[in-house]
């Protein structure tokens, strides 16, 4: 079932940049500031700072990283049905342990519980025991093994688990526009990045977020996205050329058309234990179960209804998109 989305008000209809000062631009700000420390403090460059080293065999590489990247996505939404921001954290929190330490592909799951349980703790103050929460995920380690684990994971980020991640970002950047309702249907897009290790390693966070952002908005008013991803590019001091690159591959990530918006997380049904090996083979189908389109629609006429009640004219939006979004996905 679709949530509720919040109606906006007319001046809404085409996005609107918030001042320099506001509360979003000072969050995208601080966002971008801790993501260029992280790279100078990984390595001193930006490529050094995403990567996931492949080290000598039976050690976590890009592929294994993708199973337990696309396990967290996988329970996050259906065992703990928490918000994106959780799973972006746990993922965001894998690939730092990843980056600065090696990890063996037996202990890998063990690691990606404790990027989960902590993430859950920041981003949903969840006050489950360790007990509790290993029940949820149907997980076998025991209580005092994901304690340890947890504090091996704390100390190897310093105790400061709270990183930039794409959906932070992507949350910054809708703020920044009055498009704070569009956040949840982002979530197969973002969830699709997350589990793709090549693109993550290839690009910031900062810039997968705004390429996602975009994306949509190209869709939702396809006569003003331009305008405000070069607004969210000067907030970040970001070249608007630069994303063309990223858009492409970010697009080739996810659904071409309506149609194709049924796609399950193929990491789903697994139940990774620490005894998993890197064998499996890799695979790339994006994990998105919500129809976006349909979501969209629903909003769109909802809009359009209370509009009319209030004896208001529609929303600015285009005949063809606003078909297209009522058509949903076939």
């Amino acid at each position: 079932m679709a949530p509720t989305l919040p109606l906006v008000p007319s001046s809404s209809d085409v996005p609107h940049a918030a001042t320099a000062a506001s509360p979003a631009a000072r969050l995208l700000s601080t966002l971008r500031d801790r993501e260029e420390e992280r790279a100078r403090r990984l390595g001193g460059n930006a490529a050094a700072s995403r990567s996931f080293p492949e080290r000598a065999t039976g050690y976590c590489g890009r592929r294994e990283r993708d199973r337990q990247a696309g396990w967290i996505v996988a329970v996050a939404s259906t065992r703990l049905r928490v918000h994106a921001d959780t799973s972006s954290q746990a993922v965001a929190i894998l690939d730092e342990v990843l980056a600065r330490k090696g990890v063996p592909c037996k202990m890998a799951n063990c690691v990606a519980t404790a990027a989960l349980y902590i993430a859950r703790k920041l981003c949903e103050e969840g006050d489950e025991t360790p007990e509790t929460f290993l029940d949820l995920l149907g997980l076998e380690y025991s209580p005092n093994e994901l304690r340890r684990m947890e504090l091996v994971v704390l100390d190897v980020l310093e105790w400061d688990a709270l990183l930039p991640s794409v959906e932070r970002f992507a949350s910054a950047q809708l703020q920044l526009l009055g498009y704070q309702w569009m956040l949840p249907y982002l979530r197969p897009s973002i969830e699709a990045v997350l589990v793709r290790g090549v693109t993550m390693r290839e690009y910031r966070a900062s810039s997968l977020a705004l390429a996602v952002v975009s994306l949509y908005l190209e869709r939702l008013v396809p006569h003003h996205w331009l305008q405000a991803t070069h607004t969210i590019c000067g907030m970040m001091k970001t070249e608007p050329s630069s994303l063309i690159s990223v858009r492409e591959s970010v697009s080739s990530l996810l659904p071409a058309t309506a149609a194709d918006y049924g796609h399950r997380n193929p990491y789903a049904p697994l139940l990774l234990t620490p005894d998993d090996s890197d064998e499996e083979e890799d695979r790339r189908a994006p994990p998105s179960s919500v129809y976006i389109l349909k979501r969209l629609s629903q909003y769109v006429a909802l809009l359009i209804e209370s509009r009319a009640r209030n004896g208001l004219a529609p929303p600015i939006l285009p005949s063809t998109t606003v078909i297209s979004l009522a058509a949903g996905p076939q």
